[in-house]
């Protein structure tokens, strides 16, 4: 929901114009509980009236760009949309510029790459479903962007398109931005994201709880220096819909989990097919075909890995599961 707050009688005729086109909005006089219930809510808070007037209003409130909601300051005329807070992670260029082709006013953006026509690394990684392990690195990257208006990206992910000033390195020690799903790649100043390209399989006895599935998980990653921040996905057979420990599992590692029938899973040839589970529910394998068919992927990057009541594998997509990730 969408905060919009006046100060006069003519800030509050555009406020209510503005309202008309929003999806969801609250237009309320401009009160100090009002802005703060903005910025409990992390609400996008949009200001009529004077620019002196919504500074003082959040500087109390203010924390840093990573967890302040977007602020829009807009004159009562309506000629200038100008994006005050937030105007990269928060989304508030984007609603500046939004708002402004609404009123047909002027948008002021005054964010360095932005006046500059460079991409916001930020912004890039969240809409590649990029995670970012070193947020301080993000700023040192972003202002050597500004500077040098190129930086060298090593990647490990093919399915990935780079935007202007970013060049690709075959070296990860030259980089300055690493994108793999692998722990400690390059120098240790260098800007880490990772990409949602690992499918988790998972096999598991009946009854086994959510402590044990997740322990077994790290333990694979661990072993074979995967980061878990890559993970994109767990996957396991239609017989066991009914586990709660998968469910909770997938709900503490923020994961959605997808659940295949036995036709889909006897289409996938596995190398090394188990007598039990044949014997248990009629199909050579879990784990592997599961992480298969979660990723699209060929080939799997980790085999079977039994630990306890679990069983692990993984496998690796070509291009981030964010898109297919998502309806699962």
């Amino acid at each position: 929901m969408m905060f919009i707050l006046y100060v006069t009688s003519g800030g509050r005729d555009l406020a209510e114009r503005l309202a008309l086109q929003a999806e969801e909005a609250r237009v309320l006089p401009y009160s100090e509980g009002a802005v703060a219930e903005a910025f409990g809510r992390k609400s996008p808070l949009v200001f009529i009236g004077a620019l002196g007037i919504a500074v003082r209003a959040i500087a109390p409130y203010l924390r840093d760009k990573y967890r302040d909601p977007p602020v829009v300051v807009i004159d009562e005329a309506g000629r200038f949309v100008i994006s005050l807070v937030s105007g990269h992670l928060g989304g508030g260029n984007e609603l500046a510029q939004d708002l402004a082709a609404y009123l047909k006013a002027i948008p002021v953006v005054t964010t360095a790459s932005d006046v500059r026509g460079l991409p916001a690394l930020d912004v890039w990684a969240r809409s590649q479903g990029l995670v970012v392990e070193n947020w301080w690195a993000m700023r040192r990257a972003q202002a050597l962007l500004v500077q040098k208006r190129s930086l060298l990206v090593y990647k490990e992910i093919s399915g990935l398109e780079l935007p202007l000033g970013l060049e690709p390195t075959a070296w990860p020690e030259t980089a300055q931005v690493i994108i793999s799903f692998r722990p400690g790649l390059g120098r240790s100043q260098a800007l880490r994201l990772y990409a949602k390209v690992l499918a988790i399989g998972v096999g598991v006895n009946r009854g086994t709880r959510a402590e044990e599935v997740i322990e077994a998980i790290e333990t694979v990653f661990r072993e074979h220096d995967l980061c878990l921040a890559s993970a994109a996905v767990m996957a396991s057979a239609w017989v066991k819909k009914d586990e709660p420990g998968l469910y909770e599992a997938a709900r503490a590692l923020d994961l959605p989990i997808k659940f295949f029938s036995r036709e889909e899973i006897v289409s996938v040839p596995v190398k090394k097919p188990s007598a039990a589970v044949v014997a248990a529910i009629g199909v050579p394998a879990v784990a592997e075909p599961c992480a298969l068919l979660a990723s699209g992927a060929k080939e799997i990057l980790v085999p079977k890995v039994k630990k306890g009541n679990v069983t692990v594998a993984v496998a690796r997509s070509s291009s981030p599961l964010l898109a297919r990730s998502a309806g699962l």
